[in-house]
């Protein structure tokens, strides 16, 4: 896994940080809560789209935090572009299905197939945004479920016992997890949204993502983004 991977799954130190381990662990547990069929069907439509944007916005600040444009070639390889801010500085990462270009710090480096430390992005090895896990839903472990309705569709939420997530050690002890499912008039998941509270030294501190999927299957082409384009090709006059 590269360097900007790892860096994209600790963005804001909270977004979608749940282990692994814990759906391995509860796959053959049986449970059903309402709305189960429904998110079901959404995250594997979701894990089959041929291209996509996906946004990232931390709700608290009404800011988007990171934006993935993807798109598979005729032979299932991934085209991505993604863009985002860690820590106040911008970073920037594409993948043309030969090349990985990463901006960070105000450098660009670049990684070529078959380095030992390029990673080829495929429907069977997929890029952790474009993964079902990515809109985690455990129905085991939901403690609370409830769906509410207004003029745009439905939303189905779900809560779990803290004591049963794995979160990050580093922000505290977590004492409020859930996730939101919405869904617009035709079914469709429109976006999703991961809620969660920790508490360290007398401190507690909420956060609020939302994940908003667009452009399915309609993605023309994934473009360099801007800061990568100027470097590259600065450096290549």
């Amino acid at each position: 896994m590269t360097k900007m991977v790892k860096k994209l799954q600790n963005l804001g130190n909270i977004l979608f940080i749940i282990g692994i381990t814990l759906i391995c662990l509860t796959a053959c547990e049986k449970n059903t809560v309402e709305g189960q069929s429904e998110v079901e069907k959404a995250r594997e439509d979701f894990s089959k789209l041929h291209s996509g944007v996906v946004e990232v916005w931390n709700v608290n600040t009404n800011e988007i935090e990171q934006t993935l444009t993807f798109k598979y070639d005729e032979v299932g390889i991934l085209l991505y572009s993604l863009t985002g801010v860690s820590e106040g500085e911008p970073y920037e990462q594409y993948c043309n299905g030969y090349e990985t270009y990463t901006f960070e710090n105000g450098e660009v480096t670049k990684v070529s197939k078959g380095s030992v430390n390029y990673d080829a992005y495929t429907y069977d090895f997929r890029y952790p945004m474009t993964d079902d896990e990515y809109l985690y839903f455990v129905p085991a472990k939901v403690a609370k479920t409830n769906k509410s309705e207004d003029e745009n569709g439905v939303c189905y939420a779900y809560e779990y016992e803290p004591s049963v997530i794995n979160g990050e050690d580093n922000l505290g002890e977590l004492t409020y997890f859930s996730v939101n499912f919405y869904f617009d008039k035709e079914d469709t998941l429109t976006h999703f949204e991961e809620c969660s509270e920790y508490q360290k030294d007398g401190e507690t501190t909420q956060y609020h993502y939302k994940m908003v999927i667009s452009q399915r299957d309609s993605v023309g082409k994934v473009a360099m983004p801007e800061n990568i384009k100027k470097l590259t090709e600065s450096a290549e006059k």
